[in-house]
């Protein structure tokens, strides 16, 4: 099974995002617009699938 949407809501300056994605997604962008803010998101999802989440939010911080 494959993530086919990404639904953010209030995480840091992302008030709301959804982002239809497919097997294999390319972000791009002009600095500061938000990358790194997503990468981090789809971290903190794979830890939590993982179990691992304490940690890994713990380990951003």
């Amino acid at each position: 099974m494959t993530v086919q949407e990404l639904h953010v809501t209030g995480y840091r300056s992302i008030h709301e995002l959804i982002l239809p994605l497919a097997q294999v997604n390319v972000i791009v962008g002009p600095n500061g617009v938000g990358k790194t803010k997503l990468y981090r998101i789809m971290v903190l999802l794979g830890s939590a699938a993982g179990g691992n989440f304490a940690r890994t939010l713990a380990n951003l911080i």
